[in-house]
């Protein structure tokens, strides 16, 4: 019997760390991009490319988000570059905080967009991405920030959420 119950937890150990490592699993390709005529059969028209540099094979896009004419994107290392969206020509692009401490996709209005690196808050200039202000709220925070016009909502990994009153 207890021969079992070890063979058991064994196995579902065993389990549990491949699920885990199959999370982390990122396939790297260098895809080309289609052809014309492949584009043409789709009923597709390509309207321009971006080049954004990344730190090497562990970097990449964390989270990409579109906003009226602006495409927003958050990198691995931690680094945004707003994009606008008819051109592709780049806006800005700024870096902040730690490297590598990208845990929460990007919240944003229409003044500012907000970034979680780790317990910290940058409330970025959304015309240039200067940083705005940058606070440690002293809650670890638990989930992305969401926002509108004149609130900030936290949700803390105490099980509250909170909200703030945005700077006119």
């Amino acid at each position: 019997f207890i021969m079992r119950i070890f063979i058991l937890t064994c196995a579902l150990f065993f389990i549990a760390f491949n699920a885990k490592s199959a999370d982390n699993l990122r396939i790297f390709s260098q895809p080309e991009i289609p052809s014309q005529e492949v584009l043409d059969r789709l009923n597709l028209k390509m309207m321009w490319r971006a080049f954004s540099p990344m730190e090497g094979k562990r970097d990449g896009y964390h989270d990409v988000q579109i906003s009226e004419n602006q495409i927003i994107a958050q990198t691995r290392s931690g680094t945004i570059v707003v994009f606008n969206s008819e051109t592709g020509e780049v806006i800005w692009k700024t870096n902040f905080g730690k490297p590598y401490q990208v845990f929460y996709n990007l919240a944003f209005n229409d003044k500012f967009v907000f970034a979680v690196n780790e317990n910290d808050l940058y409330a970025l200039d959304r015309k240039n991405g200067s940083i705005a202000w940058q606070s440690s709220f002293g809650i670890s925070i638990s989930a992305p920030p969401s926002v509108d016009k004149h609130h900030l909502f936290l949700s803390g990994s105490n099980g509250r959420i909170y909200c703030y009153a945005l700077p006119l």
